[in-house]
């Protein structure tokens, strides 16, 4: 018999999503996310992450206030910025920087008549000495005030026999004075210049310049910070510049004889030779 053809037959396609589920999955998709806004709003911020405020700029009216704030934040200690302050010259802090102690100028004495000191004051304060004045009348001993033996001794030598004996006692109160001899009787006589020399003077002289340029020699010497000792009369704090200087000024009249050199820290011979040729000035060629 012949088939009917007419019987509609089932489709063996899978079935297609149905439209209406795309609505359900978007406000399923909402709803999560909503829900995790909502968890993540509820944590505190982070303490190492700035905080809105403090990135915010500071107003007109506050920006010299947050100026000082930040700087009071990141400011060293008050003991260094007093530190600071007092090495630069500032004020503030109650530490003081440590200065030097200033240097003691040079004493001189002044022996003479009444009318000597007046012409040789001036010359001795133009060079930094202090100045004390001593009448040879008075028969007092030839020292300062303090009782301390004078860097410089200017002596107008008297003409009696006596003179020789205030240059031997000055010379026995102290060996690091300088002893000024001035007479101009004694400067044309070659044995009296030896024989002052012989008590214990540094300098026979009646020339101005010839002094003041001893005069500032000594000056600069007893103001010395040097790490030497003259090996003849004892003066410390010497450089070995103002040793060079220092020994043919004050001692040479006296004897050479073997010592020992406290510059190259070995014995010589003749030891103001040695000191002239290998020290100082002499030393480098200088002269």
């Amino acid at each position: 018999p012949p088939l009917n053809t007419s019987r509609t037959t089932r489709s063996t396609a899978p079935d297609q999503p149905s439209l209406l589920l795309c609505p359900l999955y978007l406000v399923f998709f909402f709803s999560l996310l909503f829900c995790q806004l909502a968890h993540c709003s509820s944590f505190e911020p982070s303490p190492f992450e700035p905080s809105p405020s403090s990135l915010s700029i500071p107003q007109p009216q506050n920006r010299q206030q947050h100026r000082q704030q930040r700087v009071s934040e990141h400011s060293m200690p008050k003991t260094v910025l007093d530190k600071l302050c007092n090495l630069s010259g500032g004020g503030g802090g109650d530490t003081k920087m440590e200065t030097a102690p200033a240097q003691p100028r040079p004493t001189a004495l002044v022996c003479g008549d009444a009318t000597f000191p007046q012409t040789m004051i001036p010359l001795l304060q133009d060079n930094g000495f202090t100045v004390e004045t001593l009448s040879l009348s008075s028969r007092a001993p030839l020292s300062l005030s303090t009782g301390l033996p004078p860097s410089l001794l200017l002596l107008q030598l008297p003409p009696e026999p006596s003179a020789l004996q205030l240059i031997s006692q000055a010379r026995a109160a102290s060996r690091t004075t300088f002893i000024v001899a001035w007479s101009h009787k004694a400067v044309q006589s070659g044995r009296a210049r030896v024989r002052i020399c012989d008590e214990g003077a540094s300098m026979v002289t009646d020339c101005r310049s010839s002094l003041v340029h001893a005069a500032e020699q000594v000056a600069r010497h007893s103001q010395s910070r040097g790490a030497f000792e003259c090996v003849t009369c004892g003066m410390k704090n010497l450089t070995e510049d103002d040793y060079w200087e220092h020994y043919p000024l004050f001692h040479v009249n006296e004897r050479t004889r073997e010592t020992y050199c406290g510059l190259c820290q070995r014995h010589v011979t003749v030891f103001a030779t040695h000191l002239h040729n290998r020290h100082g000035r002499g030393g480098r060629g200088e002269v």
